[in-house]
């Protein structure tokens, strides 16, 4: 691709806060439209150059441009530092902040050296039936879930049927 290093890079693609259903639908579409000049490439880490975070982000400064862009990395003074910096994101909009560990390599995993914080509280909970979805929730697995005590019903779609789906409505119950 055109004005691309040859090398792997790791990050999202971007427009605006709150636009994901926007850029969702430019990259699907069939026929690529102008519509992909908004969009830009926020890069957070180069996986197979070498060094820490700092030295690998700097192997790809020649090729930032108007659409490859490096997500600013801001060092963490301290705990009312990152609460600071934390709230600033949530309130902007933000889903929350990554805390990374700049001197530990790319790992392609979850692990304890990148972690995210977000604003928001889960708690466990169990599967207690679950039933096929009927009318607009066809194709739908209808679950009912007990939290702390309250029994909350669920549509989770099947092809999507995952730990990640579990966690991803957890967080629209708190």
């Amino acid at each position: 691709i055109k004005g691309y290093p040859s090398f792997e890079i790791d990050g999202e693609l971007w427009t605006k806060r709150g636009d994901f259903e926007n850029i969702s639908s430019i990259v699907l579409d069939k026929t690529p439209s102008d519509k992909w000049k908004e969009i830009k490439h926020y890069i957070f880490d180069v996986p197979n150059a070498k060094g820490n975070l700092f030295q690998r982000l700097a192997t790809l400064k020649p090729y930032t441009n108007d659409i490859i862009k490096i997500i600013p990395q801001i060092k963490i003074k301290s705990k009312s530092h990152l609460k600071k910096f934390f709230n600033d994101i949530v309130a902007k909009g933000g889903e929350g902040v990554v805390i990374r560990d700049p001197s530990a390599g790319y790992e392609r995993k979850r692990s304890a050296k990148i972690l995210k914080l977000k604003p928001f509280l889960d708690d466990e909970c169990e599967v207690v039936g679950y039933t096929k979805g009927k009318g607009k929730f066809e194709g739908l697995v209808h679950e009912t879930w007990k939290t702390t005590g309250k029994i909350i019903p669920l549509n989770v779609p099947i092809e999507h049927y995952s730990f990640r789906d579990y966690t991803d409505l957890l967080k629209k119950l708190n």
